[in-house]
């Protein structure tokens, strides 16, 4: 029977340990005894190259290249072990390395040397290597003279030929009777939780589970906290027992909080009730038959157990895991914030206190409080935290004492006294990062039930969000408005101010989508808002508070939809004119606000260009009309509103002599002149630009002048804007 038929027969008949240790000797019968011709025939086997051992190992390139030659020898066990990383050798080559060198090979009694055996048996490179080393607070390894050398404990298990061939298995001996055991994970949970007010305060565990090649399973576990750290082992059975005692004391501590809340809710001191305290401590400390096999306090502690690799792992993800979850508190740490929550006196309760680190000559300190009722807002000069924590940072600020002091406490921010209204955006700051917390920490416990929504979180958002809008900061203002809409949709739309509430912040969130040119989603909110002009006639009967600015953003929608469409298919579009005019049917004689006036004054030139073909009499009507909103509004003295000024008062005599042969036409072809050259002295547009619109609508005029034979005023016309620069 060749070796090849030996290890198919094992497989077949499952005795997977006697094949790994019958390919194990295959191994080691084919490797030579001298370093040098070994490490040729390791470099051959795994195609690389001398340069790429030293790039690999972080080595100087000479030295590597004499040690692997044999030009040189070294004392240093590390320039050895880092070698055979690098050109990525398993652990029994390594430790066969080391043997033939007359270095000690790994000994997993030794804590450097098991986490090394651990890095090396899971394919670690060297980065990966030092990283489990600096995480057990050992030594990297050492790869140039200037890095300190790590002691080697050599615990004699080398001394005959039986345990070197063990070690050379990996396979020797330490005191845990799994430590001859090959592991394989079959599950892992990470997990991790803020719990605290402090924005480190958190706590994170994880559990792998692994079973040996007898199918027996073992349950590694990892637990951080600000109490400590714990890592241990369990049997499956005592695992098992474990989790029905976790379930046993959790029934017990809600059945003493049943029992005994009502009285703690109305107690000052626990101390008054001895009784109640000692239940409690007996709960907290149930006594369990769960037996573990390991339990260490530390990584380094752990660093000789055969699950040491596992530790390691658990210590990294949930590393990663608690991570990703406080990077959501990144941005509120600027702040020195403290943000928490939880079940207090029997209701929930969310709180966040904040110093106001912005302008820390204000020493201000500013705190939130959450419950079922609504929200409690207060601020002061300062707090006692303040001198603690931010003394070193701002000694001129917070070292000494205020003199002036003050204190706010209001409920809401209709409280507030003149002075200090400025609190009102900073308090919107905190809720809303208190909010972030709630949801992504406290699973929204404190949202009210049913289908409700929390109406004073979304005016918050809306309110913070039309704050930076004004600022010019729409990018910023989005996050905040597409958070208010997603509460929104899922309200109840037959509650008429649930309808204002949508429709105000979807017009809000449109305009912004429109400042940062997501015309897509603009016009997709826009459409969401014109989906709800059944409300209308329930909108216009109403007096609650915004009835009238959902009607007017229900219109303006109308009329951007209205735009879309002629961007799609045209000026002329039917539906574009019908939406156009439906704008107008909603405004008209109800606009009581700048705003509103504005979008009547662009849904009557729209309106009047696009029937001025079939029907110039009526786009005649519009046209004036639109013309008496400028007048009243004083729009063409407006900067922003003059060109659309300018395009009216050109359409409008275009339609007035083209189609009605009047010669009134003359009129707003001169008033767009002159709106064009006030344009060119305030240089507020680009001259040439305005040029080529003086030249256009200058153009029509010569032209109609020569069509009435007015000569005089044709040349008079020329000679002027030739004065402009324009040349016709």
């Amino acid at each position: 029977m060749t070796k090849n038929d030996m290890i198919i027969s094992l497989l077949k008949h499952g005795r997977s340990e006697e094949v790994r240790l019958h390919i194990k000797e295959l191994e080691k019968e084919s490797y030579t005894e001298d370093f040098c011709s070994f490490m040729d025939q390791m470099l051959d086997e795994y195609k690389v190259k001398r340069k790429q051992v030293a790039l690999r190992s972080g080595m100087s390139q000479d030295y590597t290249y004499k040690l692997l030659r044999g030009a040189k020898k070294t004392t240093e066990r590390d320039y050895i072990i880092a070698m055979c990383i690098a050109i990525g050798m398993n652990l029994s080559q390594v430790q066969h390395a080391l043997s033939i060198y007359g270095m000690p090979m790994l000994n997993r009694e030794d804590t450097r040397g098991n986490v090394l055996y651990a890095a090396i048996q899971n394919g670690l490179d060297i980065d990966q290597t030092n990283e489990w080393l600096e995480k057990a607070g050992l030594l990297l390894l050492r790869t140039n003279p200037s890095m300190p050398s790590a002691p080697i404990k050599n615990s004699g298990s080398v001394s005959t030929e039986q345990d070197r061939q063990a070690l050379l298995l990996g396979s020797q001996d330490i005191p845990d009777n799994t430590a001859s055991h090959t592991f394989e994970e079959i599950d892992r949970i990470i997990e991790a939780e803020h719990d605290g007010n402090a924005p480190m305060d958190y706590r994170y565990w994880g559990i792998i589970t692994v079973q040996d090649e007898n199918g027996a399973r073992y349950y590694v576990e990892a637990a951080y906290s600000r109490m400590g750290d714990q890592l241990l082992v369990m049997d499956e059975g005592n695992y098992k027992k474990s989790e029905e005692w976790m379930e046993e004391q959790e029934k017990a501590v809600r059945a003493f909080h049943e029992k005994y809340d009502p009285v703690l809710e109305t107690c000052e001191e626990l101390s008054d009730y001895p009784e109640i305290l000692d239940e409690y401590m007996r709960v907290c400390n149930m006594q369990n038959d769960v037996k573990v096999m390991e339990r260490y306090d530390s990584l380094i502690d752990a660093g000789n157990s055969p699950f040491f690799r596992y530790f390691l792992d658990l210590d990294q993800a949930t590393d990663e895991k608690v991570t990703e979850i406080m990077s959501h508190l990144d941005d509120t740490r600027n702040y020195g914030m403290r943000v928490g929550g939880g079940i207090f006196g029997g209701e929930g309760r969310c709180y966040l206190e904040a110093f106001n680190t912005n302008n820390p000559a204000d020493r201000e300190y500013l705190q939130i409080i959450q419950t079922k009722d609504g929200y409690t807002y207060s601020a002061s000069h300062e707090s006692y935290f303040m001198r603690i924590e931010l003394g070193d940072l701002y000694p001129i600020y917070f070292g000494e004492k205020r003199e002036e002091e003050y204190y706010v406490r209001i409920k809401d921010f209709s409280e507030l006294r003149e002075r200090d209204f400025r609190l009102k955006f900073l308090f919107n700051d905190l809720k809303l990062a208190m909010h972030k917390y709630m949801v992504e920490y406290m699973g929204g416990f404190m949202a009210p039930p049913g289908e409700e929504i929390d109406q004073e979180m979304v005016n918050t958002l809306i309110q913070q969000a039309t704050f930076l809008h004004h600022q010019g900061k729409d990018k910023e203002s989005l996050p905040l408005l597409r958070e208010a809409m997603g509460m929104l949709e899922k309200s109840d739309l037959d509650d008429l101010e649930n309808v204002i509430s949508y429709v105000c912040t979807c017009s809000k969130l449109a305009i912004s989508y429109g400042e940062v040119m997501e015309h897509e989603k603009m016009f997709q909110n826009f459409r969401k808002i014109y989906d709800l002009r059944n409300y209308v006639p329930q909108l216009e009967e109403s007096e609650a508070e915004g009835a009238e600015d959902a009607v007017y953003a229900i219109a303006e929608a109308a009329l951007y939809l209205s735009q879309q469409c002629q961007n799609l298919r045209g000026q002329y579009d039917p539906e574009a004119r019908e939406l156009a005019k439906e704008c107008i049917d909603l405004l008209e004689g109800k606009c009581t606000f700048d705003n509103a006036w504005i979008t009547l004054y662009q849904a009557y030139t729209k309106y009047a260009y696009m029937i001025d073909v079939d029907q110039p009499e009526e786009a005649a009507k519009y046209c004036r009309k639109a013309i008496s909103i400028v007048k009243a509004r004083h729009l063409d003295q407006m900067p922003m509103h003059q060109m659309m000024v300018v395009t009216l008062y050109n359409n409008y005599a275009w339609g007035l002599w083209n189609k009605l042969q009047s010669e009134e036409a003359v009129i707003y072809y001169g008033m767009a002149i002159e709106l064009l050259e006030g344009y060119l002295l305030q240089r507020s547009q680009d001259p040439e630009w305005v040029k080529a619109q003086l030249a256009h609508v200058g153009g029509a005029l010569h032209k109609l002048y020569m069509q009435t034979d007015k000569l005089k005023e044709a040349g008079n016309l020329k000679e002027r804007l030739l004065e402009d620069g324009v040349e016709l």
